[in-house]
């Protein structure tokens, strides 16, 4: 078994078979297009109480910030557009919402939902600037594809996966604390290098060595 963070290797470490090596979408490959000046929302339905639980009650705080946020963008110049990972968790619910307030705000932005293609998340990944990742999986996209992330986190699983690969601590939110009208960290973002990850994902291809070695495959 391989997992991908240091603190949950370190729980099982003394067993044989257990590995760690970094999330296996580090490595994954992007369509070729050109970068745009736009910023990508992942965002999530934090009132589906099933998934976010007690972070439900920061539901509203969390759709402002989301609208302060990409407020603070566009009038920086940059385009806009909400993106929902998983309809199975309602993120297309909170993209109709916050779309909703956007346009009230008379924000322009436009919507992407997952629909079983992933090229064309990939190539809406890969052609911004910056990715406000909700989902877990947006952040690490983000990286792989050499945007500048800011994270924002709802459990300790981002949070350790960053924490793994040196990931700066004061360019992530935590949705466990913050302030709904703090948008003070979207320029911070903008203002640091894009983090080189070239070894993180050499080493997120480790996941599959143990069953290549029962299979006979070289990779």
């Amino acid at each position: 078994m391989c997992f991908r963070d240091q603190y949950t290797f370190q729980l099982f470490k003394s067993d044989e078979h257990i590995r760690v090596a970094p999330d296996i979408l580090f490595g994954t490959e992007f369509p070729r297009v050109e970068r745009k000046k736009k910023v990508l929302f992942s965002v999530v339905d934090l009132g589906n109480t099933m998934k976010f639980r007690d972070l439900s009650s920061c539901s509203a705080d969390y759709d402002s910030w989301i609208v302060n946020a990409a407020n603070c963008y566009a009038n920086l110049g940059y385009d806009i557009q909400l993106c929902g990972f998983s309809t199975v968790e309602h993120d297309d619910v909170a993209v109709a919402r916050i779309s909703h307030l956007l346009a009230q705000e008379s924000i322009q932005h436009d919507c992407l939902t997952y629909d079983n293609d992933t090229s064309r998340i990939l190539s809406a990944i890969a052609e911004s600037e910056v990715i406000v990742g909700t989902r877990f999986h947006a952040s690490i996209l983000g990286l792989a594809a050499g945007c500048k992330v800011l994270p924002i986190i709802y459990s300790d699983k981002t949070s350790h996966s960053l924490d793994d690969i040196g990931f700066a601590s004061d360019i992530r939110l935590d949705l466990r604390n913050f302030k709904s009208d703090d948008i003070s960290i979207c320029r911070k973002v903008l203002a640091r290098e894009r983090m080189d990850i070239g070894e993180v994902k050499t080493q997120s291809q480790h996941h599959f060595i143990g069953l290549d070695c029962v299979l006979g495959v070289d990779r």
